[in-house]
């Protein structure tokens, strides 16, 4: 039986050494570019890198923050016109709000 693998890792995070070494060098389940919302509605750009323990904020090779997916009260999901806006709630600390083309 043939196992189809989907790869999900948009940025290629794998062959980027400093990416890999900030993400603990973990499996990456998932990396794209995103736009992150701040709390005066400006946009940021940013890379989002997801691993099985940790979801990765990362902006010029340096990590912004680290969510440890254990802390996650949820993700919310919202369609504002043609943007796909999506909140990450983290327990005891203030939430993420994103919009990503994926």
């Amino acid at each position: 039986m043939q196992t189809l693998t989907i790869d999900n890792d948009f940025l290629k995070v794998k062959d980027q050494p400093k990416i890999m070494e900030i993400c603990e060098k973990a499996e990456i389940l998932f990396s794209d570019k995103i736009k992150k919302i701040n709390q005066n509605e400006w946009t940021q750009d940013r890379q989002l890198v997801i691993t099985p323990t940790k979801i990765f904020n990362i902006h010029n090779k340096k990590c912004k923050r680290a969510i440890e997916i254990k802390d996650l009260e949820g993700i919310s999901r919202n369609v504002v016109g043609k943007k796909a806006e999506f909140t990450i709630h983290v327990a005891s600390e203030y939430d993420y709000r994103f919009n990503s083309e994926k």
